[in-house]
């Protein structure tokens, strides 16, 4: 079952963010019980709000959030993105800024359960409010509403 999510999404992503996946393929898959783990390099670094953007736009992502370190003058930025479960692919997407404030790399979580995806939103949320200013962060009940 996750090998066909895998396949969905393959197919998906290149035709949604062109300019970004383009025909690269994943640098490492990693599949686990319930779920799959794609990460992608990409060719050129971006800014951090231009991908966002386009995931939001283009993909028709929902943010969960955007959030900085705290340290005055970081660059580091990370914002995670996820697709409504009722459409039927289920995934979330994690972007990370560089050491020079663009983002060079994509994470995808491909999940075969609803509860699984639910439960790791809410987690990764959990963990980026306490541990990063969040400037845009979904409400608690909104996210759980998605799931049911």
């Amino acid at each position: 079952m996750i090998q066909e999510a895998i396949k969905r999404y393959l197919m998906l992503a290149p035709l949604m963010i062109p300019d970004i996946i383009g025909d690269n393929k994943p640098d490492e898959i990693i599949k686990r019980d319930g779920y799959a783990i794609l990460t992608y390099s990409l060719d050129n670094q971006y800014s951090f709000e231009n991908i966002v953007n386009l995931l939001e736009n283009e993909m028709e992502l929902t943010v969960l959030y955007n959030a900085k370190s705290c340290e005055v003058n970081s660059l580091n930025k990370h914002s995670c993105l996820f697709s409504q479960p009722d459409g039927g692919n289920m995934f979330k997407v994690n972007i990370v800024t560089n050491q020079n404030g663009f983002v060079d790399t994509i994470t995808t979580t491909i999940y075969t359960s609803i509860e699984q995806m639910a439960s790791e939103l809410q987690d990764d949320r959990r963990l980026h409010l306490e541990k990063y200013c969040c400037w845009r962060l979904m409400d608690y009940g909104k996210l759980l509403a998605c799931f049911s």
